[in-house]
C-alpha cells in the first residue's frame, strides 16, 4: 500500500480534523454558490428571468426543462466536486494538483481488472438495491417512512426524465454529466481528500473508508439506495486504498454509472431486451456466480499491485 500512503503524507496546513472541517464547509458552500451560478446562462439562453428560469426546474411538461436541469447539475457538480476541492488543494495543502491524478502508463492490466470488478460487483448489489427498496419500518417511524418515499418517488421522476434520452447525443450529454463529472469530483472528494484525512485522523484504512462510504452515500439523500450506494462508495474506496491510484476509483465510479447509462439507452431503443432499471431479483445462482468471479478479480487486483510495489521497492 506504498503509493496510498503518499497520499497519507499529504498534510492540511491546519491538521486533519479542522482541515476535514474547512473541506466540508467549502463544498457545501460551493454547491450553493455554483447552483445560483449556473442559473445565469439559462436567463441568457432563454431569455428568462430568474423566478421563470426556476420554474423550468420543476416543470417537466416544458421541453426547456431538460437543458435547464442538465445545466444545473453540471455546473453545481463541476464546481462543488472538482473546482472547490481544486481550490482547497493548492490552498491548504500546498500539494500539486497532478499528484491526484498520477496514471501509471507501464501496466494497462489494473483497468481491465477494475472495470470487469465494478461490473460484478454491479450484479451482486442489485440484491442490496431490491432489499433496500422494499424495506419496511416499524409503526413509530412512519413518518420518516413516508417522507422517504415521496423522496424517492421525486428522484425517480427526475431520473426517469432526464434518462428518456430524445437521440444519441443526449446520452453523451448525460454521460459527462452523470458519469464522467461524479466520477472525476466525487472520487476527488469521498475517496482522495475525505478518505484520507478520516484515516489520518482514526489512524485506520478500513474504518476511514466506510465513514466516507457512509458520507458519500448519506450525500446523495436517497435512503432506498443508502445501503448499495454506501457499498458502492466502499468499492471505490478499497480500489483506491489496494491500488494507491486516485484515477482506478475514478474509472469504477464512471463505469458503474455510464455502463448503467448506455444500457437504460439501448433498452429504450430496443437493442437489447433487459432493463437495467428493473428492481426483480436476481437468479441467486446469477449472483453467486459473479460474486466468485468478482472475488477472484479482486485478489487478483490486490497481488499484481502488491507485486508491482514489491518490484519498485
Amino acid at each position: 500500500m506504498q503509493k496510498y500512503n503518499s497520499f497519507l503524507e499529504i498534510r492540511d496546513l491546519k491538521g486533519p480534523g479542522l482541515g476535514l472541517l474547512q473541506l466540508v464547509l467549502f463544498c457545501f458552500g460551493g454547491m450553493i454558490v455554483f447552483q445560483i451560478i449556473s442559473v445565469l446562462p439559462l436567463m441568457l439562453l432563454f431569455n428568462t428571468g430568474f423566478e421563470e428560469t426556476m420554474r423550468l426546474l420543476t416543470d417537466m411538461g416544458d421541453p426547456r426543462s431538460k437543458v435547464a436541469l442538465y445545466t444545473t447539475q453540471a455546473v453545481g457538480s463541476l464546481g462543488a466536486f472538482i473546482l472547490v476541492p481544486l481550490f482547497y488543494i493548492k490552498l491548504y495543502q500546498g500539494t500539486k494538483v497532478s499528484t491526484y491524478f498520477s496514471v501509471d502508463t507501464r501496466n494497462w492490466q489494473p483497468l481491465i481488472y477494475v472495470t470487469l470488478i465494478t461490473f460484478c460487483f454491479m450484479v451482486v448489489n442489485s440484491l442490496f438495491i431490491e432489499w433496500n427498496l422494499n424495506l419496511k419500518f416499524p409503526e413509530f417511524m412512519s413518518g420518516f417512512e413516508q417522507w422517504a418515499q415521496t423522496k424517492e418517488q421525486q428522484l425517480k421522476v427526475i431520473t426517469d426524465y432526464l434518462t428518456d434520452f430524445s437521440g444519441f447525443g443526449e446520452l453523451l450529454v448525460a454521460l459527462l454529466i452523470v458519469a464522467i463529472i461524479p466520477g472525476i469530483g466525487e472520487e476527488l472528494l469521498f475517496r482522495g481528500l475525505i478518505q484520507t484525512r478520516l484515516q489520518q485522523l482514526v489512524r485506520n484504512p478500513h474504518a476511514a473508508i466506510w465513514i466516507s462510504a457512509l458520507f458519500f452515500s448519506a450525500f446523495h439523500v436517497q435512503f432506498y439506495g443508502f445501503v448499495p450506494r454506501l457499498f458502492l462508495g466502499a468499492l471505490f474506496g478499497y480500489i483506491f486504498y489496494w491500488s494507491g491510484s486516485l484515477v482506478l476509483a475514478m474509472l469504477a465510479h464512471f463505469f458503474n454509472n455510464g455502463f448503467s447509462l448506455v444500457m437504460l439507452y439501448l433498452y429504450k431503443n430496443d437493442l437489447v431486451g433487459f432493463n437495467i432499471d428493473d428492481t426483480e431479483t436476481v437468479p441467486l445462482e446469477t449472483v453467486g456466480f459473479f460474486f466468485i468471479i468478482g472475488a477472484a478479480l479482486t485478489y487478483l487486483f490486490i497481488k499484481f499491485h502488491r507485486n508491482l510495489e514489491n518490484a519498485d521497492g
